[in-house]
């Protein structure tokens, strides 16, 4: 069965739980930041950042507002990534998301370049040679195969990441947009 996520932008709460939760089930080491005058950080996704929550200020009202976005990889049903890939190192899982196995993966940077998004990252291993390997969110693939939801879900304490079928996800997103637009948001809208 085809398995997706549905992310709520309106029920995030910039706690950065999914982002915590995303570096510790990978392993993936810390970015050094500074303060930029905002409280997003990192800046950017990068090759040990695979989800991060992105701060969009802007005015609502004549007043000060924020959105927050997680930014990751949306593992598109057809995604340019995979069609650009030289090796087979990425490519749709059995379960419908886009797998990257790295071990495979040769460092062209294809993928970084095709995707829309601007995900995949490059993780340069040695500068003189130019080797690297690709990073981008894997659907916590070994937690998926495990039938164990990925852990930016499992923590999400505000229910703006669902886990669920492709289906499910999708009625689901829809019920929310009809929601959403009663309660006088009539630009909201389901993606993908």
């Amino acid at each position: 069965m085809a398995m997706a996520m549905l992310l709520d932008v309106a029920k995030c709460t910039a706690c950065r739980g999914c982002q915590a939760a995303c570096k510790e089930w990978n392993d993936l080491a810390s970015t050094s930041t500074t303060q930029r005058g905002t409280y997003q950080n990192p800046p950017t996704l990068n090759p040990t950042t695979y989800t991060l929550i992105e701060f969009i200020e802007h005015e609502e009202d004549g007043r000060f507002a924020w959105t927050f976005f997680n930014k990751r990889c949306l593992h598109c049903n057809q995604a340019a990534c995979i069609e650009v890939c030289p090796t087979d190192a990425l490519k749709h899982d059995a379960m419908g998301f886009v797998s990257l196995e790295q071990d495979l993966c040769n460092g062209c940077g294809y993928c970084v370049e095709a995707c829309p998004f601007g995900v995949p990252k490059l993780d340069v291993e040695n500068i003189y040679t130019g080797e690297a390997k690709a990073s981008k969110c894997t659907f916590c693939q070994d937690r998926m195969h495990n039938d164990v939801v990925p852990a930016c879900s499992k923590a999400c304490p505000t229910g703006a990441i669902s886990f669920g079928g492709r289906g499910e996800m999708i009625l689901k997103g829809r019920e929310r947009v009809e929601q959403l637009k009663a309660a006088g948001y009539a630009d909201a809208r389901l993606y993908g």
